[in-house]
Order: C-alpha cells, then structure tokens, then sequence
C-alpha cells in the first residue's frame, strides 16, 4: 500500500519539483509547465500505479484544467478543452482502433487459429518447418492486429504452448529439445512483423503522424510495407534459421506435430461462413489500403467500412466492440492524446 502511494505521489512531485526549478532561457513559463506535466506522466507511465490510460488520461485533464493549449500562452478555457480533444478527431486514432476490431474479428471467426493450425499441418515435420510455420503465421496474421501481445499471445502461443508437451518438451523438463527452439522462433518472428506492417502494432501509425507533424511527406499504408519489405523478407527467412543454428534442438524430426494439427483441423470442420467473410473483409481492407489513395479513400475510411461491415455480417457484434478493453484503452488515453503531445 505504501509503495503505490509513494508511486502515484513520485510523478507529482518531480513535475512539481522540476517546475520550481525555474524556467530555462528560450522557453516561456506555458511551455515549461506542458514539459513538466509530460515528464510527470513518463515516470508514472514507468511506475505504473494505475492502469497506464489512466495516467495518461491524468495529465491530459491536468493540462486542460491548466489551461494549457496549442499556442505557447496561457489558453481560454474552451480552446483548452478544444486541444485537449482534438485527438479524437484525428485519422490516425479510427485507424488503430478499428485495427484492433480486426483482430478481435480474427479471434472470433477463428480464421487466426485455422491459418496458424494450417501452416504447422504442412510444415510441421520438422523443427526447422515449425519454425517456419509460426513465422509465416506472423507474417500473415500481422497486418490486420496491431497489438503483438493480443497477436502472439492470444492467437498463436495457445497453439505454439501446445507443441512442445506432444514431443515430451517442457521449461523444466527438455526444453532444449523443441520448446527453447519454438518460443525463441515466435519472439523473433513477432518482433520482425511488429515493424514490416503500418497496422501491425500500435506505435507505428503514432510515429508516421508525428514524421509527418514534423515535414516528412505522409506515408501510406503500402508505402511502409514497400520500404520494409526487402529487410523484412530477408528477416523473416533467416530467424528460423538462425534460431535453429544458436538455440538447436535436439528433436530432428515428427510427425507428430503435423497430425495433432490435422486433427485440430478436423476438430474445426470446413471453413465456416464467418471464416469466409472475414477472410473477404480483411482482403477488403487489404485493397483498401493499397489502392485507396489514388481512389480517394483515406485507409482509416476504409478501415471503419470493413468494421462496419464486420459488425452486420455478425463476425464480430456491437457488445464485443465496446467491450475490447484493449482498443479503447489505446483510443481514450493514448492515441487521443498524441495531438496535445505533439502539437
């Protein structure tokens, strides 16, 4: 109890201390304070008393009741609630929250878990193929969920954390015989596709609006795909390969693997209808924003039609929007304050 509240009070008070310390020359008192205030909330964000949208969304109320606004000066009371807002309005926050009901689309349709079971079912026979398998399963998988937690955490290491267990693999018990291999192989993979996609992780389109902010020419969707694409190629191919060679296994080969996953396959019968739609959405979107630009159609349009369009084909319903805790976390309290941070 005592360490929390020494943890809420720690931002407090070095903001305030930092504050009090004057006013460096070449910066107005309004901007010192919008400093100190962003400083409070990095520390809170590192000590983490409270959820971290709390925090943030902390600091952004403390700057309205402040009145601290776009300008330098000291703002009115309605042009600070104004900039203190004006996130919610921007392109870039629609296109990561709606990302993140793609992949809550995944998840339900379970059309993530039959691509994942897919590709162990062909290349599963061997190690190395595994490896392969949770690579190309992040590679597919990662345009359209832009959490890599909700990624490889929700989707693919239930299906990875079951593999090791049928070879007689486990973290205290032979982990070096395809358990080390596999885990090292999704770490890497997720790390790799986190930065080749625009909407497979959250910071991403965050950096692009503030490059953007600061004079570099706004880049689209494929235009960060086409710019990472060779390393992310070369990346792609060479961890599982380089994981077999620093982190080898002992198991050389079973079919195992791929039976369990034929067996999960037929557990999960034929493509079911929403699989099929949400398959055609993600295509959708996929061209979208792709081609959406010459078109006309910003990618955050045409990522809220595919969410729309998601919820009346009853992939996903309206309950289950409101309720991802994780997309509204990421819209409320960080994404809606990054116009403030970085005006």
């Amino acid at each position: 109890m005592i360490k929390r509240t020494l943890s809420i009070l720690a931002p407090f008070f070095i903001a305030t201390l930092l504050y009090f310390l004057g006013t460096p020359d070449g910066l107005n008192p309004n901007a010192w304070l919008y400093f100190c205030i962003f400083i409070g909330m990095i520390i809170g964000l590192v000590l983490e008393p409270v959820p971290s949208g709390l925090i943030a969304l902390s600091a952004l109320v403390l700057c309205v009741a402040l009145r601290i606004g776009a300008s330098s000066e000291i703002a009115s009371s309605n042009k600070a609630i104004s900039w203190g807002l004006s996130g919610y309005a921007n392109k870039t926050v629609w296109l990561v929250f709606v990302a993140f009901i793609l992949g809550l689309g995944y998840e339900k349709s379970l059309l993530g878990k039959r691509i994942a079971l897919l590709l162990i079912r062909f290349l599963g026979q061997t190690p190395l193929g595994l490896g392969y398998a949770i690579g190309l399963s992040e590679l597919c998988l990662a345009p359209f969920i832009p959490s890599n937690s909700a990624r490889s955490g929700g989707i693919l290491y239930p299906i990875v954390s079951s593999i090791p267990p049928l070879m007689g693999s486990a973290p205290n018990n032979n982990p070096d015989k395809i358990g080390a291999y596999l885990m090292w192989v999704a770490l890497a993979s997720t790390c790799i596709t986190s930065s080749m996609f625009l909407t497979a992780l959250a910071p991403n389109p965050l950096a692009m609006e503030i490059a953007t902010k600061m004079g570099v020419n706004e880049i689209s969707w494929f235009s960060w795909f086409l710019a990472f694409l060779p390393c992310g190629v070369v990346l792609i191919l060479l961890v599982p390969l380089l994981a077999y060679k620093t982190c080898k296994p002992t198991l050389k080969g079973s079919k195992e693997v791929s039976l369990w996953a034929k067996k999960e396959l037929e557990s999960m019968g034929r493509f079911s209808l929403k699989e099929i739609l949400m398959l055609s959405l993600t295509l959708l979107a996929l061209l979208g924003w792709i081609f959406g630009k010459p078109l006309g159609l910003h990618a955050s349009a045409t990522a809220l039609i595919v969410m729309v369009l998601m919820a009346f084909c009853k992939i996903v319903s309206y309950e289950d929007i409101i309720k991802n805790k994780s997309a509204f976390n990421i819209f409320i309290a960080w994404i809606a304050t990054h116009d403030g941070w970085w005006a």
